[in-house]
């Protein structure tokens, strides 16, 4: 990973796993949040917590990834938490592979229902996991190969 690493937090709802990241040192994080009301409280948040390496992006997460325009970014780390009833995590996985977005070594956050079995890309090694509840947090590491 790099000495300032770029995290994306793509589906931010509160922007906690955004923030958190800015707090264990990353030099920016990337927050996509569509709905306005909430982008609106993101930017109060932000704003309190003097958080100047938030970059907020008012914009669904997958025509972001999708786009051409987009300012790219090598991403170290991926924050995938989208809502549970919109079945995202594998095209998002598809756009982040497909458009070469992450760092070699990037690492991927998801959270997912513990019920739903997810397809993850075979470049990505499971480095932890744990279920609480009916949740289940996964955390991976791109190590795509030669």
């Amino acid at each position: 990973m790099s000495q300032c690493p770029v995290g994306a937090d793509l589906f931010s709802g509160s922007g906690a796993l955004g923030l958190e990241s800015l707090s264990r040192g990353a030099e920016k994080v990337i927050m996509l949040e569509l709905n306005a009301t909430v982008m609106n409280q993101l930017r109060q948040h932000c704003s309190q917590l003097q958080a100047d390496g938030a970059l907020l992006v008012q914009e669904d997460a997958l025509t972001w990834l999708a786009s051409s325009a987009i300012d790219r970014h090598t991403i170290d780390i991926a924050f995938i938490d989208p809502p549970f009833d919109k079945n995202l995590w594998e095209i998002t996985f598809e756009q982040l592979v497909g458009q070469a977005l992450l760092a070699e070594d990037a690492l991927i956050y998801i959270e997912s229902p513990k019920a739903k079995a997810l397809t993850i890309p075979p470049s990505w090694q499971l480095h932890r996991n744990k279920v609480s509840g009916d949740v289940h947090y996964a955390l991976y590491k791109n190590s795509p190969g030669p």
